[in-house]
């Protein structure tokens, strides 16, 4: 066994080309291209610093979207040591997480505790695009006339359920309303602060 400094693993049968999919790799950066029928990932430090020792390790984790991953083929494994040779006859093994389920629909939940006296928390649920797109998320806090009072979310953010606590601290005892904004979805809810 030897330690590694960077890999290039080639990926068959893979589908749709995941989009900004994040990969976590000790090695520093992970990178990931389509070239012709396969997906090609990169693992390395730019520096030259960072290593996976030897032993039984995880090389990297890729979170992407696969509809069935018994159909995925690793068509080529290219590991290189710290001497930047190509290390051979190394076994490597592919590991399937149990993903965390995906919402079906969007979903704005009512706030909770309700009514609140100061701390609130406010759910909500993005669902899986068939075209793994990040979607711009707005959640907004809005008073009875209509007046934003504060911006809680504002970001893209990927399919998953989701938690913000409100703190209205600093407003008076009233009525209040929440509002979520993913893509084409918007959705309103009402939520009372009593102190």
């Amino acid at each position: 066994m030897v330690d590694i400094r960077g890999a290039q693993i080639e990926f068959g049968n893979v589908g749709d080309d995941p989009t900004n999919m994040l990969i976590d790799t000790d090695l520093g950066q992970g990178y990931y291209l389509r070239v012709e029928e396969l997906l090609r990932v990169l693992l390395y430090d730019r520096k030259g610093k960072k290593i996976i020792e030897a032993g039984e390790n995880c090389l990297a984790d890729m979170p992407f979207h696969i509809t069935r991953p018994e159909d995925i083929t690793v068509e080529k494994i290219i590991l290189i040591d710290v001497n930047r040779q190509k290390i051979v006859e190394d076994e490597v093994e592919i590991i399937y997480g149990n993903p965390p389920s995906i919402p079906l629909d969007y979903m704005l939940y009512q706030n909770y505790p309700n009514p609140f006296n100061n701390m609130t928390k406010i759910r909500y649920s993005l669902p899986f695009d068939v075209d793994n797109q990040m979607l711009n998320v707005v959640l907004k806090i809005f008073d009875i006339l209509g007046n934003e009072i504060a911006t809680l979310v504002n970001e893209e953010k990927p399919a998953g359920e989701y938690e913000i606590e409100f703190n209205g601290t600093a407003l008076t005892s009233g009525v209040y309303f929440y509002q979520l904004k993913a893509g084409e979805f918007i959705q309103s809810k009402k939520m009372v602060l009593l102190k």
